[in-house]
């Protein structure tokens, strides 16, 4: 049994703001790289350490939760609180980062899981560490928006990518290995690429032109990655996220699956700074651990402290009023109450 409706009528999807990032996987001999520019209106975030081992039920209004055990730990970017990342690398080296997207008519089958935008990724960093597992596992959910459609860009450990859309109906997957172009901006991804092949050098007569549009980032992105191999791949690739910015970009991020570290800017850490997974989830081993994307000093040190259920109930407010002009905040209250109060359930405590 399944019902036919428009993912812009879903009374859970309360804005469709202009997201104008670009993800991108650059890989060498040496070093599997994905970076990526967060372009919106707010910079406000924490970055948070999950655990494994703790069991989960996923957040839904409408569907049957689901539940799983988490097998991985991860580092995470988040802006609507606990279990509500943005993007984030697990300790296996799995990268996931989403960017926004056309929404898409849906088919709701009521025989299929269902998980958020957001908690797709959670899901997945907690579940997987190859592309081979993503797909197999993905088969069985479908997508119900909260608040934007997105897609995603995701790489494992030895470099291997793939973007992955919901198309209305289930998951597809478009492999970079098979169609060379390791590139995610805002248009779906097989628009994308026909539009590059308008480009010279990817079949075309069009001169390449850095422009601020999703597929002339799309282009920029992609012919960047056929440039200057001689520069060290991190300098490279924060030249690509450059390159693409926009006066919107927050964070510029570039996960290393290779070691196990995330070099980032943002506008209050002067410079490439480096988080180094294993390090950071070592400071405590039990507790859910968090450093506000603000605080500089504070990743930095290492002196990153448990989060508590009130610092991610004010994330979540904070964030609200931010996007105040996006959306309808008074309508918009419930849900994201609802968001703080179920992240705060999975906070894991420190015992000593």
């Amino acid at each position: 049994m399944k019902r036919v409706i428009l993912s812009l009528s879903l009374p859970l999807l309360l804005f469709q703001c202009s997201m104008a990032c670009t993800a991108f996987c650059l890989c060498s001999e040496q070093r599997a790289l994905l970076g990526k520019n967060l372009d919106w209106p707010v910079e406000d975030g924490f970055i948070l350490v999950n655990r494994p081992g703790v069991r989960k039920a996923s957040f839904s209004l409408t569907d049957q939760s689901i539940g799983w055990t988490s097998l991985y730990s991860s580092i995470t970017f988040n802006q609507f609180g606990i279990e509500f990342p943005l993007g984030g690398m697990n300790e296996k080296g799995l990268v996931v980062e989403e960017l926004n997207m056309p929404a898409v008519g849906a088919t709701i089958h009521f025989s299929k899981l269902s998980l958020n935008e957001f908690q797709v990724v959670q899901y997945i960093l907690d579940n997987f560490k190859s592309l081979e597992e993503i797909e197999r596992g993905m088969a069985y959910f479908q997508m119900r928006p909260l608040l934007l459609s997105l897609h995603y860009l995701i790489m494992d450990r030895q470099g291997n990518s793939m973007i992955m859309e919901f198309d209305g109906d289930q998951f597809v997957f478009y492999h970079s290995g098979e169609t060379g172009i390791p590139v995610l901006s805002n248009n779906l991804y097989q628009e994308s690429i026909r539009y590059l092949g308008m480009y010279k050098g990817f079949g075309g007569d069009l001169e390449l032109r850095h422009r601020s549009g999703s597929n002339e980032r799309f282009v920029s992105a992609a012919s960047m990655l056929q440039g200057c191999k001689s520069k060290s791949p991190i300098s490279r690739s924060f030249e690509i996220l450059d390159t693409v910015s926009q006066a919107d970009t927050k964070w510029s991020i570039v996960y290393d699956a290779t070691s196990l570290s995330i070099f980032f800017k943002f506008h209050n850490c002067p410079g490439i700074q480096q988080i180094k997974l294993k390090q950071v989830v070592a400071l405590d081993p039990l507790a859910t651990l968090g450093a506000p994307v603000s605080d500089c000093s504070m990743i930095l040190s290492q002196s990153w402290k448990p989060v508590s259920p009130e610092e991610n109930g004010e994330l979540i407010y904070r964030v609200a009023l931010a996007l105040d002009n996006e959306l309808d905040l008074d309508s918009g209250q419930a849900l994201f109450h609802r968001m703080s109060n179920y992240g705060k359930q999975y906070i894991v405590r420190t015992q000593h």
